[in-house]
């Protein structure tokens, strides 16, 4: 988000984090062929072990998404405070989240509910931003585009997690609130 405006400091690429995900997933990848190949009866429905692989892949290319709405972007003159901190907070809340989820799947709590969706997100970011969304020209500006579709990036990573929390909680042996009256 440091290429939002000239008041941060643009990081570079996350080249070396880029590299880890990147092996991970290979790990990943290789575990679940394993999975597939092995004989004998499975502890869990494909369907659950499959709908968690494959959303380590979805996270991962959301997350190379956005990386690539702001790869060849250099800063931009303008205050885009607001809406660097809005995205900020929306990053956060989701990271904290699957921080908490992936603790979960290692025995450091309960899989965490599915974070509800900021109703008032949206109006916020755009706010912040609809001052550089339309240019002079009457053009929609490159930096509020890439602000809006970042935040969808966030949203779409948020959203993710109602697939990823039933398959977890069944892997796990945990109950749903519908099955208890109370959270797993």
């Amino acid at each position: 988000m440091g290429h939002c405006d000239g008041s941060a400091t643009a990081a570079g690429a996350p080249v070396r984090d880029a590299a880890d995900a990147a092996a991970a997933s290979r790990r990943l990848d290789d575990t679940f062929r394993t999975y597939l190949g092995e004989r004998g009866a499975k502890a869990l429905p494909l369907a659950e072990v499959a709908s968690l692989v494959t959303g380590v892949a979805s996270l991962r290319l959301a997350g190379d998404a956005v990386l690539d709405l702001w790869k060849r972007t250099a800063s931009v003159d303008g205050d885009r405070t607001a809406a660097r901190a809005e995205l900020m907070a929306s990053a956060e809340r989701v990271r904290d989240w699957y921080d908490d989820f992936a603790g979960s799947l290692i025995g450091r709590g309960a899989v965490p509910d599915p974070l509800i969706a900021d109703e008032g997100g949206d109006g916020r970011l755009l706010d912040a931003v609809s001052h550089d969304l339309v240019s002079t020209s009457g053009q929609a500006s490159a930096t509020g585009v890439r602000m809006i579709w970042t935040g969808d990036h966030l949203d779409a990573a948020r959203r993710l997690q109602s697939v990823l929390v039933p398959p977890a909680r069944a892997a796990l042996g945990e109950k749903s609130v519908s099955e208890t009256g109370r959270p797993a």
